[in-house]
């Protein structure tokens, strides 16, 4: 399965989906691997709705293997 990031709903049902078919340790990583990509990769002068339509923009159509690889070379 893969994220959806056309608008917060869509982002935020397709990350619950994909975070329950996840191992339990797994779920957690990858709540923190959205949590780097939005720290790191987005503007922190702008405010959270649209650092979070960065993040959208960013991990759309994105599966949750390369939402890891993705915070693996943030990090």
């Amino acid at each position: 399965m893969k994220i959806d990031g056309r608008d917060q709903a869509a982002f935020n049902e397709t990350v619950d989906q994909i975070a329950k078919e996840l191992p339990l340790l797994q779920q957690d990583k990858f709540k923190e691997a959205l949590d780097i990509v939005y720290h790191y990769k987005t503007n922190a002068t702008n405010n959270d709705e649209q650092r979070w339509a960065a993040v959208r923009n960013l991990v759309d159509n994105k599966t949750s293997s390369e939402i890891f690889d993705m915070a693996e070379k943030i990090a």
